[in-house]
């Protein structure tokens, strides 16, 4: 379970929504509407069917729901124009991150579409104007642990069987870190299972956290709730430094994306 210190609000050294948003006025402001953002790079196409990128506004066909729609949406929320409402939380949400459209505008000028696209959110996060579902599951990552509140296994249960203890100090070469999803998808505990099996039969000390290993945060991160990404970042990186384990080894890319990534831009460097 999550601590107390979860729960609190990140400190004053992080940057609200709206202060992520006015960071990035020059990039909103560079916008021409030219729609690159939607689709493949026109050099590069090889056929009509595959020009169309941006899942959202291919399946909406609306501008708004581009990386260019939310840069001029959240240039009119900064100038007063619009304000936070369900009408453009519905948009910004649908968004998938993938992050095409930054990838696509930096093919022709140095524009930071993805972190538009992320400040919004954020933003929206903080006024309460998530979708309901995403709430409910970051309201039980942060309460039990897990963004489902009652999942199918314990943190640790995916081990059993395998003799795996959790790490006392300097004792572990390896600690494993098996990520949430093992708790509710079976293909990841096999997984894991697997992952583990491979490093000792090589003859490697490996340690678990067990019941006690946390989720890595990226969700919160996904969602907008960053102060509560940095909370848990931190608390993590305390957790997996004491542990003493000279490696850490993440079963899931997503975890192992949080750790590399998004702890050195919200917490600090592993």
């Amino acid at each position: 379970a999550p601590s107390p210190a979860m729960k609190d609000q990140a400190g004053s050294n992080h940057q609200s929504g709206m202060e992520r948003l006015k960071s990035l006025r020059a990039d909103m402001e560079k916008c021409f509407r030219c729609s690159l953002c939607t689709m493949v790079p026109l050099p590069t196409v090889q056929h009509p069917e595959f020009t169309e990128a941006c899942p959202a506004a291919r399946h909406f066909h609306f501008h708004g729901f581009s990386g260019s729609g939310k840069s001029i949406m959240a240039l009119s929320l900064l100038d007063g124009r619009i304000e936070a409402d369900p009408a453009l939380a519905r948009m910004v949400f649908a968004c998938t991150a993938c992050g095409y459209c930054d990838v696509a505008c930096k093919f022709i000028m140095d524009a930071e579409r993805h972190q538009i696209n992320l400040a919004l959110r954020e933003l929206l996060s903080e006024k309460g104007l998530a979708p309901p579902a995403l709430k409910r599951s970051m309201e039980n990552l942060i309460n039990h642990g897990h963004v489902t509140a009652e999942p199918k296994r314990s943190p640790g249960a995916w081990a059993e069987g395998l003799g795996l203890k959790a790490p006392p100090a300097n004792e572990a070469e390896v600690l494993l870190f098996a990520g949430c999803m093992t708790r509710e998808d079976d293909h990841s505990a096999e997984a894991a299972r697997k992952l583990a099996r491979l490093l000792l039969q090589a003859g490697v000390k490996v340690a678990i956290l067990g019941d006690h290993e946390p989720c890595c945060g990226l969700p919160l991160y996904w969602a907008g709730y960053h102060d509560r990404f940095k909370n848990l970042a931190l608390e993590n990186l305390n957790r997996l430094e004491s542990s003493g384990a000279g490696k850490v080894v993440a079963a899931s890319g997503s975890c192992l994306g949080a750790f590399r990534s998004k702890y050195q831009e919200y917490a600090r460097k592993p």
